[in-house]
């Protein structure tokens, strides 16, 4: 009898630790699904997010994402803020360029007028 106790316990903790796993699972799923803005949910039939969604999605006025189209959103919207970094530090590096030319410029353009 103790055996079979132990065993119901083991069983049960078990089955408590995967519930609450999937729990924490769901919750960030979620938060991700928040933060995607191609995620958000809409009820117009035949709307597409940035991203176009299954089949499902446009068969059915109100959907829910499932984990696979949030990862692969989160992974498209992590894809295009590495882009725009790319961009942004390509323009960051133009502007010092042009920022240290109109420096000497003006250093050229001081020394003209103390030499007049």
């Amino acid at each position: 009898m103790p055996l079979l106790n132990y065993r119901e316990q083991r069983c049960e903790a078990h089955t408590k630790a995967q519930q609450k796993l999937r729990n924490a699972i769901k919750y960030n799923y979620n938060k991700l699904k928040k933060l995607m803005p191609s995620c958000q949910q809409t009820t117009q039939v035949g709307t597409y997010m940035s991203i176009h969604l299954d089949s499902y999605a446009s068969e059915h006025s109100e959907y829910e994402l499932n984990k696979a189209i949030i990862l692969q959103h989160a992974n498209a919207h992590i894809q295009n803020l590495q882009h725009l970094k790319h961009l942004k530090e390509g323009e960051r590096s133009t502007l010092r360029k042009e920022k240290r030319t109109l420096q000497i410029m003006q250093a050229n353009y001081d020394k003209i007028i103390k030499a007049h």
